[in-house]
């Protein structure tokens, strides 16, 4: 399996791509969360709640989407930026 696949293989990365698509700028992670949270709890069997979204967005997701060049996070003031496409 690929890089970019192992990438999207995480439905909380997908959809974390799919909001920052639609940014121009940068994004606080509390928004991130709220709106990655929003999003997943419109599927009934996948409750989560925006601190647990926002945990697992700074240790795990953002992270290896930064690492995969995919977005810019700033850790320290808890800020993304989506990175844009080189196509």
């Amino acid at each position: 399996m690929s890089e970019y696949h192992r990438l999207l293989a995480s439905k909380r990365r997908r959809v974390t791509l799919s909001i920052l698509a639609a940014e121009t700028g940068q994004i606080s992670l509390e928004r991130l969360a709220t709106a990655v949270a929003a999003r997943q709890s419109d599927v009934a069997d996948d409750e989560a709640s925006v601190d647990e979204v926002r945990i697992t967005l700074h240790h795990t997701h953002l992270p290896k989407l930064a690492a995969a060049g995919a977005v810019e996070y700033d850790q320290t003031r808890h800020l993304v930026r989506p990175v844009e496409s080189r196509d």
